[in-house]
């Protein structure tokens, strides 16, 4: 499978970690030694540029941003980011080599190789704990990558279908040329949580760690957890989930205290972030962050939301001519930030805690968030009703998570609970549109990995 082949370097030695001093405090060294040490084992996991990358389609194919004219489409770097922005049927238009689906894949193929060598080493030999603390990191890695997977070429989980629809190719061993068919949704959803579980009880940092953000922690495994259960419409696992993160760690940065004016607000290893991960570094025209984007407009309709005293709305976004606004960078140095943060968890409890039927529990949370995000004129909001105590979570998770892929996300599990969302894109005078519940929300398999493993593509 092609998404191996490139990894193949992996048998030879490691690729050195560049670019990335501001997330880690010692860079790894190349070798070309085959791994057997554990410090060796623990470069190759922290190479970032494998371990740490999302999928760019849901942040290609969301409604947050729209662009201006046929003009400025027709420039668009690839056919990839101009038939994603549309809803395309074929996405690649014949693209190879896409990094949403190879990358994550090679996070699971290195991971697979780090667990199989820790399972022959003679750990009366070695650390215990530096041999659990590598081992959970690379189960963590696995169900990350997994999750990233599943969510965007599978259908939103539902457990009257998961055990039918496919999921992903579930490789659990280090072989190249090893050919696997999809699994079904839930088995996928299995295997990444059974992970997950085993990782939160090897993992020794019990607290978020100061430095070193790429790397797992037990706070990370929690929010992810978190993350994980509320996309699976699990809301009392979410919020049981997202109580652990918060208990210990719940930083939240005061909105108060950023510069508004700064085109850079965030510093790279802000206090919110409990475990770093970003967009893959392509399809710039379009996701990409930076005053110098001028493909990728801000949906009006998102900015519309903001009000006077929010400070999100000059902190995330400059407007570059009138009613025009463009997104700038946010919890990530360049590509848009997907990882797991404090704000995120505040808000998975809030919305869970809601559903669940706290909804004082849920303002209570909600309030915590807002209260670091409004001006001093903010007043604790006091809803009591649960139907508008969810819309408002909701509205502020819009407005919270931009430019993180989390929306399309958000969408998927919300038209599942029957909200009817659509979205629709003008074009050079037509009208694209994306009904809720559309086929296009899970995203084809890349052509060159069907002709490869012969897996079953897609219905769009």
């Amino acid at each position: 499978m092609n998404k191996y082949f490139f990894c193949i370097i992996f048998i030879f030695g490691y690729i050195c970690i560049s670019g990335c001093s501001d997330f880690l405090e010692d860079k790894p060294s190349s070798t070309l030694t085959i791994p057997s040490k554990l410090q060796e084992y623990r470069n190759l996991l922290d190479n970032m540029t494998v371990m740490n990358i999302t999928n760019p389609l849901p942040q290609l194919s969301a409604d947050e941003y729209y662009i201006r004219d046929e003009q400025t489409y027709q420039a668009l770097g690839s056919l990839t980011e101009k038939n994603a922005y549309l809803w395309a049927e074929d996405v690649y238009g014949g693209e190879t080599n896409f990094q949403g689906w190879n990358v994550p894949y090679s996070a699971i193929f290195y991971a697979n190789n780090v667990l199989e060598g820790l399972d022959k080493m003679n750990r009366d030999l070695v650390d215990k704990n530096e041999w659990s603390e590598i081992y959970g990191s690379a189960l963590f890695y696995r169900s990350y990558a997994y999750f990233d997977l599943v969510r965007n070429f599978s259908p939103a989980y539902d457990p009257a279908s998961a055990g039918i629809h496919p999921g992903v190719p579930l490789k659990l061993k280090a072989a190249i040329d090893e050919v696997k068919q999809r699994a079904t949704v839930q088995e996928t959803y299995d295997q990444l949580i059974g992970d997950l579980q085993l990782a939160s009880t090897l993992l020794s940092h019990v607290n978020r760690p100061m430095t070193n953000l790429n790397r797992p922690s037990r706070p990370a495994t929690f929010a992810l957890f978190a993350r994980i259960y509320l996309d699976m419409g699990q809301y009392k696992l979410a919020e049981l989930y997202a109580d652990s993160t918060l208990t210990t760690y719940d930083r939240l940065i005061d909105y108060r205290s950023v510069d508004p004016h700064n085109i850079n607000p965030f510093a790279n290893l802000n206090s919110e972030i409990i475990f770093f991960s970003s967009q893959a570094a392509v399809y710039g025209f379009t996701t990409f962050p930076g005053l110098n984007n001028l493909q990728a407009i801000v949906d009006t309709n998102l900015i519309a939301l903001y009000e006077a005293a929010d400070l999100r709305l000059p902190i995330f976004y400059a407007e570059k001519s009138p009613r025009e606004f463009y997104i700038k960078k946010g919890y990530s140095p360049a590509y848009p930030f997907t990882g797991l943060a404090t704000d995120e968890v505040f808000l998975i409890k809030a919305e869970c805690a809601i559903r669940n039927g706290d909804v004082s529990g849920g303002i209570k949370a909600l309030n915590r968030l807002l209260e670091n995000r409004y001006d001093a004129s903010f007043e604790p909001l006091a809803i009591t009703d649960p139907a508008e105590a969810l819309g408002r979570v909701l509205q502020e998770r819009r407005k919270e998570l931009v430019w993180r892929s989390l929306r399309w996300q958000d969408l998927k599990r919300l038209n599942r609970e029957g909200r009817n969302i659509t979205i629709q894109r003008e074009l050079n005078a037509q009208t694209y549109v994306l009904p809720s519940n559309d086929p296009r929300y899970v995203f084809p398999i890349p052509a060159d990995e069907i002709a490869l493993s012969g897996i079953q593509q897609n219905k769009r």
